[in-house]
Protein backbone atom coordinates (compact mmCIF):
# COMPACT_ATOMS: atom_id res chain seq x y z
CA UNK A 1 0.00 0.00 0.00
CA UNK A 2 1.50 3.38 -0.64
CA UNK A 3 2.48 5.18 2.29
CA UNK A 4 0.89 8.46 0.95
CA UNK A 5 -2.59 7.12 0.74
CA UNK A 6 -2.15 5.64 4.44
CA UNK A 7 -0.94 9.48 5.67
CA UNK A 8 -3.55 10.98 3.71
CA UNK A 9 -6.05 8.41 5.28
CA UNK A 10 -4.76 9.03 9.06
CA UNK A 11 -5.50 13.08 8.17
CA UNK A 12 -8.79 12.68 6.89
CA UNK A 13 -9.43 10.36 9.95
CA UNK A 14 -8.13 13.67 12.30
CA UNK A 15 -9.00 16.41 10.78
CA UNK A 16 -12.83 15.08 10.50
CA UNK A 17 -13.13 14.54 14.57
CA UNK A 18 -11.49 18.57 14.31
CA UNK A 19 -14.43 19.81 11.85
CA UNK A 20 -17.41 18.18 14.54
CA UNK A 21 -15.89 19.77 17.72
CA UNK A 22 -15.19 23.25 15.98
CA UNK A 23 -18.87 23.60 15.19
CA UNK A 24 -20.71 21.47 17.95
CA UNK A 25 -24.35 22.01 16.46
CA UNK A 26 -23.61 21.52 13.04
CA UNK A 27 -24.55 24.82 11.72
CA UNK A 28 -23.05 25.89 8.88
CA UNK A 29 -20.30 29.14 9.57
CA UNK A 30 -21.73 30.58 5.80
CA UNK A 31 -24.28 30.15 3.24
CA UNK A 32 -24.82 32.12 0.62
CA UNK A 33 -23.65 35.56 1.24
CA UNK A 34 -24.03 35.87 4.49
CA UNK A 35 -22.04 34.48 7.45
CA UNK A 36 -22.09 33.94 11.20
CA UNK A 37 -19.66 36.00 13.15
CA UNK A 38 -19.35 36.32 16.96
CA UNK A 39 -17.93 38.95 19.33
CA UNK A 40 -17.02 38.61 23.05
CA UNK A 41 -18.92 41.87 24.51
CA UNK A 42 -16.41 44.04 26.71
CA UNK A 43 -19.14 44.20 29.00
CA UNK A 44 -20.36 40.98 29.88
CA UNK A 45 -18.46 37.50 29.51
CA UNK A 46 -21.03 36.32 26.87
CA UNK A 47 -20.45 35.98 23.09
CA UNK A 48 -22.14 37.96 20.81
CA UNK A 49 -23.58 36.78 17.43
CA UNK A 50 -24.41 38.32 14.29
CA UNK A 51 -25.44 37.25 10.53
CA UNK A 52 -23.62 39.08 8.41
CA UNK A 53 -23.22 40.27 4.86
CA UNK A 54 -20.85 43.01 2.53
CA UNK A 55 -22.66 45.58 0.35
CA UNK A 56 -22.29 44.52 -3.37
CA UNK A 57 -19.47 46.51 -4.94
CA UNK A 58 -18.33 47.91 -1.38
CA UNK A 59 -16.98 45.67 1.01
CA UNK A 60 -16.30 48.39 3.90
CA UNK A 61 -20.10 48.68 4.51
CA UNK A 62 -22.41 45.63 6.26
CA UNK A 63 -25.60 44.48 7.03
CA UNK A 64 -25.92 42.34 10.18
CA UNK A 65 -28.59 41.06 12.64
CA UNK A 66 -27.15 40.86 15.93
CA UNK A 67 -27.84 39.36 19.22
CA UNK A 68 -26.68 40.30 22.68
CA UNK A 69 -27.52 36.64 24.84
CA UNK A 70 -27.46 38.37 28.13
CA UNK A 71 -30.02 41.31 27.62
CA UNK A 72 -31.49 39.11 25.24
CA UNK A 73 -31.64 41.25 22.23
CA UNK A 74 -31.91 41.13 18.67
CA UNK A 75 -30.69 44.49 16.43
CA UNK A 76 -30.12 45.12 12.96
CA UNK A 77 -26.71 47.11 12.43
CA UNK A 78 -25.70 48.94 8.73
CA UNK A 79 -21.83 50.07 9.32
CA UNK A 80 -20.36 51.92 7.05
CA UNK A 81 -17.58 54.41 7.99
CA UNK A 82 -18.82 57.25 6.04
CA UNK A 83 -21.90 57.04 8.55
CA UNK A 84 -18.98 57.90 11.53
CA UNK A 85 -20.47 61.67 10.49
CA UNK A 86 -23.46 61.31 12.76
CA UNK A 87 -23.28 61.66 16.37
CA UNK A 88 -24.53 59.04 18.40
CA UNK A 89 -27.91 59.16 19.33
CA UNK A 90 -28.67 61.20 16.15
CA UNK A 91 -32.24 60.02 14.87
CA UNK A 92 -31.62 59.58 11.05
CA UNK A 93 -34.42 58.13 7.98
CA UNK A 94 -33.69 54.36 7.26
CA UNK A 95 -34.98 53.29 3.77
CA UNK A 96 -35.77 49.98 2.89
CA UNK A 97 -36.48 48.45 -0.33
CA UNK A 98 -36.94 44.60 -1.21
CA UNK A 99 -37.47 43.92 -5.15
CA UNK A 100 -39.94 45.67 -6.79
CA UNK A 101 -41.85 46.60 -3.60
CA UNK A 102 -42.27 50.28 -2.25
CA UNK A 103 -39.91 51.67 -0.20
CA UNK A 104 -40.30 51.80 3.78
CA UNK A 105 -38.95 54.20 5.89
CA UNK A 106 -38.56 53.99 9.32
CA UNK A 107 -36.36 55.87 11.84
CA UNK A 108 -33.23 54.66 13.50
CA UNK A 109 -30.84 55.90 15.84
CA UNK A 110 -26.96 56.63 14.82
CA UNK A 111 -24.44 54.49 17.37
CA UNK A 112 -21.58 56.46 16.58
CA UNK A 113 -18.56 54.93 15.00
CA UNK A 114 -19.93 54.34 12.38
CA UNK A 115 -22.90 52.90 12.10
CA UNK A 116 -26.54 52.65 12.49
CA UNK A 117 -28.89 50.07 14.68
CA UNK A 118 -32.32 49.34 14.48
CA UNK A 119 -33.42 47.68 17.77
CA UNK A 120 -36.06 44.69 18.48
CA UNK A 121 -37.60 46.22 21.34
CA UNK A 122 -37.37 50.33 20.80
CA UNK A 123 -37.79 50.05 16.71
CA UNK A 124 -40.08 47.50 17.74
CA UNK A 125 -42.71 48.20 13.73
CA UNK A 126 -39.31 48.38 11.90
CA UNK A 127 -37.11 45.71 13.01
CA UNK A 128 -40.04 43.46 12.72
CA UNK A 129 -40.98 44.54 8.96
CA UNK A 130 -37.00 44.67 8.27
CA UNK A 131 -36.91 40.62 9.56
CA UNK A 132 -40.19 39.85 8.23
CA UNK A 133 -39.10 41.20 4.48
CA UNK A 134 -35.44 39.24 4.76
CA UNK A 135 -37.18 35.97 5.84
CA UNK A 136 -39.38 35.69 2.39
CA UNK A 137 -37.89 33.83 -0.15
CA UNK A 138 -37.57 34.98 -4.02
CA UNK A 139 -36.36 38.66 -3.54
CA UNK A 140 -32.27 38.77 -4.34
CA UNK A 141 -31.34 41.60 -2.73
CA UNK A 142 -32.65 44.32 -0.31
CA UNK A 143 -31.68 48.62 -0.56
CA UNK A 144 -30.62 50.67 2.23
CA UNK A 145 -30.22 53.90 2.43
CA UNK A 146 -29.38 56.36 5.24
CA UNK A 147 -29.40 60.29 4.30
CA UNK A 148 -27.78 60.46 0.69
CA UNK A 149 -25.86 56.72 1.58
CA UNK A 150 -27.38 53.90 -0.35
CA UNK A 151 -26.59 50.17 -0.81
CA UNK A 152 -27.26 47.19 -2.08
CA UNK A 153 -26.99 43.65 0.23
CA UNK A 154 -27.38 40.31 -1.50
CA UNK A 155 -30.32 37.55 0.60
CA UNK A 156 -28.68 34.86 -0.61
CA UNK A 157 -28.25 32.51 2.37
CA UNK A 158 -30.27 34.98 4.79
CA UNK A 159 -33.44 32.70 5.07
CA UNK A 160 -31.42 29.58 5.80
CA UNK A 161 -28.47 31.00 8.09
CA UNK A 162 -31.49 32.70 10.53
CA UNK A 163 -32.19 29.18 12.24
CA UNK A 164 -28.02 28.87 12.75
CA UNK A 165 -28.27 32.32 14.36
CA UNK A 166 -31.17 31.50 16.73
CA UNK A 167 -29.57 28.52 17.26
CA UNK A 168 -25.81 30.23 18.62
CA UNK A 169 -28.01 32.94 20.22
CA UNK A 170 -30.90 30.19 22.09
CA UNK A 171 -33.66 32.34 21.85
CA UNK A 172 -35.86 34.09 18.65
CA UNK A 173 -36.15 37.61 17.84
CA UNK A 174 -39.35 39.09 19.76
CA UNK A 175 -39.68 42.62 19.35
CA UNK A 176 -42.94 41.65 21.79
CA UNK A 177 -40.34 41.08 24.96
CA UNK A 178 -40.19 44.27 26.35
CA UNK A 179 -43.94 44.43 27.07
CA UNK A 180 -43.02 40.87 28.75
CA UNK A 181 -40.85 42.21 30.86
CA UNK A 182 -43.47 44.77 33.08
Amino acid sequence: MDVRIVLAAFAVLGVLPCWAQSDPQGVPKQSGAWRIDSVQDADSKEENFSLLTTAVGNTDATFSLWCKPDVPLYYFAIRDPRLAERPSGEETAVTVRLADQEPARFLAASAGSGSVVIREIVHQTAFTLILASLRQRGAATVELSVADLHWVFSLDGFADSMQSLTEHCKFAPDPGRARQRR
